[in-house]
This record gives C-alpha cells, structure tokens and sequence, in this order.
C-alpha cells in the first residue's frame, strides 16, 4: 500500500473517532438539556402539613414525578442546609459497594467490643442490618475504606449539598457537611432513576435496603438524627425517600428542627402519615 492510500485511511479513521466523541458529547449535552428543561417545567405548590408535624417544627420537600409538582410545607426552609445526619448512609452505602469495600446485602463487619450508644450496635453486622440498625460505627469503617480523597471526588460529582467536608468525623458526624431538603430530595429522586455515577446493581440493592414496607403504598426511605453529632448547633432529623403508589410516584425530604422529639423516628412517623393520608 502507498503512502497515500495511508493517509488516506489514516484520516478517515481519525475523522470517525472525532465524529464518535462529537456524536457522544453532544448527547450528553442533549440529556442534560431534557434535564434542565423538565427542571424549568417544574410547579411549585405550597401545602398545609402542619396537623402532621403537631408540635414538631420542620418542613417537608414532596415531588410527584406524574405531575412534575414540588409540595413544600415551609418553603421558605426547602433551600436551607443543615447536617445529612444518618441520610448520608446512602451515598456511604454507594461508595462503599463501588470500592468493593461492601461486596452485597450479606457484607458483614465485626464490631471490636467497644460500647455502642445503640444496644444493638453491639454485635457484628452486615449490610443489610448495619443501614436496617442504621450503626454508625459500620458507616465510619466504610467510609474510613473508602478514603477521605475518593469520598470528596464522589460528592462533588453527584453535587452533594455544601461539598464541605473540613470538619472532623466521618462527613456526617462532621458539622461542616450540610445539605437541604430540595437537594435531599434530588439525590433520591436521581437514585431511583438511575442517574447517579453508580452501576445500576450499586443502585438496586442501596434501593432494595431502603425498602420499609409495602402495606399502603410502597415506601422506602432512611432516617437520619443529630443527636450523635458533637455540639451540632440546630438539633435535626430527617426522614428521606420515594412513596409508590398505584397513581403516582413521589420522591421526598421531610425535616424536623425544633419541639421536643427531634429525631428519625419521629420524622419518619410524620411523613408516613402524609404518604398514606395524602398521597395514596
């Protein structure tokens, strides 16, 4: 073959590759547009939830996926930070199943003896039960594997709240890591569809652990409270996740920061009754 023939099919495979990329790039942009646009296209409604929260002072993010609808209760809170608490086991739970440091449901951690705030914390556990238990001390192993640089590098892509992880203790235990109801609301709404830079298998069993029950509805969520952050300045709890129903499907946040039970179980109690009462 002459040296013309060469270039020549040098050129068209070098034309190729850079009709590839130009092809893949502006899909991408293509995706992230119909993205953007469904954002633009959102409706904001304000709600009355106050006969949920009783005493409690909180608010709440809920998005019906059929109505491309924001519910909030205390908008004027939707955009405020404040610690992720226990929440951020999803993302832990994310990063740890991408570094092969949880392996599946079944990826069992032994606790060292020391005494736990939670009774029972105090036993080895596996994944499954140590997000079921919601232990910390599994989290912090994880997220200690995973390293301080790949756990940064993961926020950042997924855009996690403030991105500051300055503060002392495992991100979440940390005061300097805040994130708000709207953008709680957008991590799970991105998990369920698939859209975080995880593999869909990542994705499935982090959903799958998620999972609390299915009598009226399906729901499936994490709790998360301040009270184990060291001198956290707003007590907070959360209770965060997705409600499916035979009409519609609803992401949500729902956020407690002032009363006299501030915690995930009171959160998660709150916004169990508007799922079944409002939206079934």
């Amino acid at each position: 073959m002459n040296r013309k023939w060469i270039y020549l099919l040098l050129s068209f495979s070098i034309c190729t590759v850079l009709l590839v990329a130009v092809t893949d790039i502006r899909g991408s942009w293509k995706h992230k547009d119909q993205q953007n646009s469904q954002e633009s296209k959102s409706t904001m409604k304000m709600v009355d939830f106050k006969e949920f929260f009783g005493d409690s002072e909180g608010c709440a993010v809920f998005y019906s996926v059929k109505d491309n609808r924001y519910d909030l209760y205390k908008p004027e809170m939707a955009e405020v930070r404040a610690t992720p608490c226990s929440t951020f086991k999803i993302i832990s739970s994310l990063a740890g199943l991408n570094y092969g440091v949880i392996k599946d449901k079944d990826t069992v951690f032994k606790w060292d003896g020391t005494e736990q705030p939670v009774k029972d914390w105090n036993q080895d556990l596996s994944f499954e039960s140590a997000f079921k238990k919601s232990a910390v001390w599994y989290f912090a192993r994880v997220v200690d594997q995973v390293g301080k640089e790949r756990m940064n590098a993961i926020l950042k892509e997924i855009n996690y709240g403030n991105l500051d992880t300055s503060g002392d203790g495992a991100f979440w235990l940390g005061s300097t890591l805040e994130i708000s109801p709207m953008e709680q609301v957008r991590i799970v709404k991105q998990l369920f569809n698939d859209e975080l830079p995880f593999t869909k298998e990542q994705m499935e069993l982090v959903r799958s652990v998620m999972f609390i029950s299915d009598k009226k509805g399906v729901l499936s969520g994490k709790t998360g409270s301040s009270g184990i952050v060291p001198d956290y300045p707003t007590p907070t709890a959360w209770f965060i996740g997705d409600y499916k129903t035979y009409k519609d499907d609803y992401y949500f946040a729902v956020r407690i920061y002032g009363g006299d039970n501030i915690s995930g179980q009171r959160a998660k109690e709150i916004a169990t009754k508007i799922c079944e009462e409002i939206y079934y």
